[in-house]
């Protein structure tokens, strides 16, 4: 599939989190970890190895994203947040889980700006038709990637990860419930770095909808799901192709994230 001249991913029908990330791992931890070392060095990226790797030990407990992804999350993030016009332009993550990704972007972004953060804190919602089969088959049998109860997490364990960020607490928002039900009583600033986590087609659809025109020229789209769960791939090609929008998807060069550069 073709979307504004780059080449995107045919959608594979189950094909989810499970076996995605299984198929990423390859090789011992050991081959991985000097891997992904060169892979970073090869970028220039060595003296920030250490400090990417010390925030994800530090919030490995509260996430599901693996080393490599999560670092390759980080880094993306640093290299947008480091732009002059991105100060003081929020960052936004929907989705949150227990706050792992959170807690390192705030970790990244410094206390010099605002944090949205979105979460039902009682798992996923349905997943519908637009989602495929195999997420409804995973949703129903806690199977295929749901492994932590329907993805469901507390909002005290949100917040004992993101407490080690130390925000100031006049920037820390978390909006607790569903999408469709906190979006629209929230106004945020300009978006320096949007992260969504959202799993389903119309969860990712209604964060697009929502913050898109927000996010500012050369800010950043992080799409976790993109690769793993149908319905959000289905929802962001469809989401661009209803603006017209030319922004290509792109995939790291590590840990194999997929984002959005807005122009």
């Amino acid at each position: 599939m073709v979307h504004g001249g780059a080449v995107v991913p045919a959608l594979r029908p189950g094909y989810g989190p499970r076996t995605m990330r299984a198929a990423k791992a390859g090789g011992t931890t050991a081959e991985r970890g000097g891997a992904a070392r060169r892979q970073m060095r090869g970028l220039g990226l060595a003296p920030r190895v250490l400090r990417y790797y010390a925030i994800w030990r530090r919030y490995r407990p509260f996430t599901m994203i693996g080393r490599d992804a999560y670092l390759a999350n980080l880094y993306l993030a640093d290299k947008c947040l480091a732009q002059p016009a991105m100060d003081g332009a929020c960052v936004i993550e929907c989705g949150t889980w227990r706050g792992g990704m959170a807690a390192g972007l705030a970790t990244i972004g410094g206390t010099a700006r605002d944090y949205h953060f979105f979460d039902s804190f009682a798992g996923l919602p349905p997943a519908t038709a637009e989602d495929g089969e195999f997420a409804r088959r995973a949703q129903q049998t806690r199977d295929g990637g749901l492994y932590f109860d329907n993805n469901t997490a507390s909002r005290a364990e949100f917040m004992a990860a993101i407490a080690g960020a130390a925000l100031p607490p006049e920037r820390l928002h978390v909006h607790e419930g569903l999408f469709a039900d906190t979006f629209a009583s929230v106004e945020v600033p300009p978006v320096a770095v949007l992260r969504l986590d959202a799993d389903w087609y119309s969860s990712t659809l209604q964060c697009l909808e929502k913050f898109w025109d927000r996010v500012l020229p050369r800010g950043l789209v992080l799409i976790d799901d993109y690769h793993d769960w149908e319905g959000c791939t289905k929802a962001v090609h469809a989401f661009l192709a209803a603006r017209g929008a030319s922004e290509p998807i792109r995939e790291s060069r590590f840990g194999k994230v997929a984002y959005i550069v807005k122009r």
